[in-house]
């Protein structure tokens, strides 16, 4: 949410030595066609997964590692329980299968306040931006990698953000985790505003196998923040 295949830039010279990468922007992104987003296929996340799939398939994608941040976390995993044989194993950077708190389990959001975040989206969304990107990067609004998040989240149509973020609180993939039969890598910052770390404690306690590595370092794009730290932890 709020990002495009450019926060990738820092790591994808290193990566793109060794590996075949493919890129590509989620509909919701502003660097995307406004048209590619449908209200109907994307209000769900059913349509972001068919979405991947059909890149893949145009690609000529037969097996891959996939690399999923946030939302797209779980983007990936559920698109691997459709189509198994296409990943090799999955990646997943700050994921969660839930944002809200519920009983027993800590998303990182109290429900009661979502409807204020949503508000402020849909009636002052370039304030609500500017003052979110250095929250969730945990870094000063003058440092280059919040001013990048900034202008991408600004970039952004504000229906469309105001849509995409409707759906992220309404998601609940939690009971789809241990059917997830691909060799799964969690990472984590030890300090991640948007995905507490006992998220990523939870996807691993109930994905089969997973491993899970915790990033020392802080904020919600490690990638962004800190491509040095995020390029080890991808070889390991």
């Amino acid at each position: 949410f709020g990002t495009n295949q450019s926060v990738w830039s820092r790591m994808l010279p290193t990566l793109a030595a060794r590996y075949r990468v493919l890129l590509f922007d989620l509909p919701c992104a502003g660097s995307s066609a406004a048209d590619f987003f449908d209200i109907r296929r994307h209000g769900t996340l059913d349509g972001y997964i068919e979405d991947l799939l059909h890149v893949l398939t145009e690609q000529k994608v037969q097996h891959c590692t996939y690399v999923g941040h946030s939302l797209s976390g779980m983007i990936g995993l559920l698109a691997a329980r459709r189509a198994p044989q296409r990943f090799d194993r999955l990646i997943m950077i700050g994921a969660s299968p839930r944002y809200l708190n519920a009983p027993g389990y800590g998303g990182g959001m109290d429900p009661s306040g979502v409807g204020q975040l949503l508000d402020a989206i849909d009636t002052v969304f370039q304030t609500w931006a500017k003052s979110y990107a250095p929250i969730a990067l945990k870094r000063a609004m003058d440092h280059p990698a919040t001013q990048e998040f900034t202008e991408s989240l600004l970039s952004m149509r504000p229906d469309i953000a105001l849509l995409t973020a409707k759906l992220i609180f309404s998601i609940d993939f939690r009971a789809d985790l241990p059917a997830c039969a691909v060799s799964t890598a969690i990472l984590q910052t030890r300090d991640d505003p948007a995905v507490p770390q006992a998220v990523a404690t939870y996807l691993h306690a109930h994905i089969p196998g997973s491993d899970l590595r915790i990033i020392e370092t802080t904020g919600h794009l490690p990638h962004l923040t800190d491509p040095g730290l995020m390029l080890e932890a991808l070889w390991r």
